[in-house]
C-alpha cells in the first residue's frame, strides 16, 4: 500500500506544479506581501518593518497582518531553495501534498485499498484545492493540520496512546495560527475534541496549551493581529445564521464556488459535483453505523463553520478549506459502501474524471483570460530578465520610480528575490547614468540604447 501511496503523490505532484508560474496570471497584493517578507527573513531575519522573526508580520502599508505558519513555511523555502514566483506557490502545492497524505493514510487505517485511492484522487480533483494549491496564500495551510487532528484522535482511540492526544492539541494549536479563519473554525473544533476524549483530556489540553497561553502577549505585542480587522458588534439571529447556512448552499458548494473570482472560477463548485453521490452515501452511513469517530467527522463539517456569521463570511469557499478532510473522509466512506457496486463505482469514476477534466482544461488555459484583471498585470519574466541582464553585462540596475511605485509590493518581492541590492530610482528628467540597465514603461529614452522587450516593460542601457 506504502508504494501506491507514493506513486499516487508523485502523481499528484505534477499535476498540482503543472503550470503553477502562469495560473492564476499574476500576482495578489496577499501573495506578494507573503513573497516580499519571505524573501526578506530568507535573506536577513527580518522583515519589512525592520523586525526581527516577528510572530505576525505586519504588511500592505499597515493595512494586513500575515500568518506565522505560512510566512516562515515560505522563508525556510526560500532559505533552502531560492525566492522565486514557482516556489512561493510551490509550499502551497506541499502542503497540499501533505494534507493528501495524512488523509490517504487515515483512509487506509479505516477501509481499504479502494477507498484510499478514491480518497486521493476525489482530495486532489476538489476546484478550491487545485485552485489555493496555485496560490502562495495562506488558506491552504489549515488542510495538512485539521487532517493531522483527525488522524490523531482516530489513532489514541484505536491504540490508548497519550502522544496522539497531544499530537491532536498541537495540530489544532498550530492550525489556529495558519489562517485567519481558523480563529472561528478551531474553538469549535476544540470544543468537539474535548467532547470526544472526554473525560480523559487532559493530554489534548496539554497539546493546545502553549498557543492558548500565549494569547495575551500576542494581542499586547501585535494589536489587531489575532482579530484579523474583525470589531465585535452585536447580531440578529438572521445574521449569524445566514453566512453559517450559506456556507451549505448546494450551488454554492457544487456549482458556482467562492464569491470572489480570485478563488474560484464562477463555474465550478468548491466540491466537484460528480463526488456528491458519494458524499450523500457516506453521510447515510455515518448516521446508520453510529460509529463515534465517523460521527465525529460528520459533526465537525456541519460545525465548523458556525461562527461564520460573526464575519458575515457568504459564500467564501476560501475560508472553508478546513472542511476538506471531513468531505473527503465520508465521500471515502461512501467508497467504502460501494465497494461491490462496481458497476456504480467505474461510472462515478467516469463522471469525477469527465467534471475534473472539464474543470481544469477550464481552470488550465480558459481562466487566466477571464481572471487577468484581478490580479497584477506585472509579469514575472519583466524582472527576471531584468535581473539576469544587468548581471550578464554587469551594470547597475535602476528602475522608472513611477513603474516601482505603481508595481508595489509586488516589485518589492521580485526585487528582494532576483537583486542583491536595492533598486537606484530613476526619475522622468534624469539623464541615465553611465553604467546602468533601466527598466521603464517609457517607450523613449534619449541617448541610450534599447536591449530587449519585455512582456511590459522595456530596457534600456547605458554603457
Amino acid at each position: 500500500m506504502a508504494k501506491i501511496v507514493a506513486i499516487v503523490l508523485v502523481l499528484f505532484l505534477f499535476l498540482l506544479a503543472y503550470r503553477l508560474r502562469e495560473v492564476p496570471p499574476g500576482l495578489t497584493s496577499d501573495e506578494a506581501a507573503f513573497g516580499y517578507n519571505g524573501a526578506l527573513l530568507a535573506k536577513t531575519g527580518h522583515d519589512e518593518n525592520g523586525k526581527f522573526l516577528p510572530f505576525f508580520v505586519l504588511s500592505l502599508e499597515g493595512k494586513d497582518w500575515r500568518q506565522p505558519v505560512t510566512q516562515y513555511a515560505t522563508a525556510g523555502f526560500f532559505k533552502i531553495f531560492g525566492a522565486s514566483l514557482f516556489n512561493l506557490r510551490f509550499v502551497s502545492v506541499l502542503a497540499t501534498l501533505f494534507g493528501i497524505f495524512l488523509t490517504m493514510f487515515l483512509v487506509n487505517h479505516l477501509w481499504g485499498r479502494l477507498a484510499v485511492v478514491f480518497s486521493g484522487i476525489i482530495f486532489v480533483t476538489t476546484p478550491i484545492i487545485f485552485i489555493q494549491s496555485h496560490m502562495g496564500l495562506d488558506n491552504i495551510m489549515p488542510v495538512p493540520f485539521v487532517a493531522l487532528w483527525l488522524l490523531s484522535l482516530f489513532l489514541y482511540q484505536k491504540t490508548k496512546q497519550k502522544r496522539y492526544a497531544v499530537i491532536a492539541g498541537i495540530s489544532l494549536g498550530v492550525a489556529f495560527y495558519s489562517y485567519k479563519a481558523m480563529r472561528i473554525i478551531v474553538p469549535v473544533l476544540g470544543g468537539l475534541s474535548l467532547i470526544y476524549l472526554w473525560p480523559k483530556v487532559i493530554y489534548f489540553l496539554i497539546g493546545v496549551a502553549p498557543f492558548v497561553v500565549i494569547l495575551p502577549f500576542l494581542r499586547t505585542a501585535y494589536p489587531g493581529a489575532l482579530a484579523g480587522g474583525f470589531q465585535w458588534h452585536d447580531l440578529s439571529w438572521d445574521e449569524f445564521f445566514y453566512p453559517y447556512l450559506s456556507s451549505f448552499d448546494p450551488s454554492f458548494l457544487f456549482i458556482k464556488g467562492d464569491s470572489t473570482p480570485y478563488h474560484s472560477t464562477g463555474m465550478h463548485g468548491m466540491f466537484l459535483l460528480a463526488t456528491l453521490p458519494l458524499f450523500l452515501t457516506g453521510i447515510y452511513q455515518a448516521i446508520k453505523k453510529k460509529d463515534r469517530f465517523l460521527l465525529l467527522v460528520l459533526i465537525s463539517f456541519f460545525a465548523a463553520p458556525l461562527g461564520m456569521g460573526l464575519v458575515a463570511s457568504v459564500h467564501r469557499a476560501s475560508r472553508l478549506l478546513a472542511l476538506i478532510p471531513f468531505y473527503v473522509i465520508l465521500s471515502a466512506l461512501g467508497v467504502e459502501t460501494l465497494r461491490k457496486q462496481k458497476v456504480v463505482l467505474a461510472v462515478i469514476g467516469i463522471l469525477i474524471f469527465l467534471n475534473f477534466y472539464s474543470f481544469v482544461k477550464y481552470y488550465w488555459f480558459t481562466y487566466p483570460k477571464f481572471a487577468q484583471s484581478y490580479f497584477s498585470q506585472t509579469r514575472e519574466e519583466n524582472y527576471s530578465v531584468f535581473a539576469r541582464e544587468a548581471k550578464e553585462r554587469k551594470l547597475i540596475p535602476m528602475i522608472d520610480r513611477d513603474l516601482y511605485i505603481a508595481d508595489g509590493v509586488v516589485a518589492h518581492f521580485y526585487e528582494v528575490a532576483y537583486f542583491d541590492e536595492k533598486f537606484e530610482m530613476f526619475y522622468p528628467d534624469d539623464e541615465l547614468p553611465e553604467n546602468t540597465l533601466l527598466m521603464t514603461y517609457r517607450e523613449n529614452i534619449r541617448r541610450v540604447r534599447r536591449i530587449d522587450s519585455l512582456p511590459n516593460y522595456f530596457l534600456y542601457v547605458k554603457e
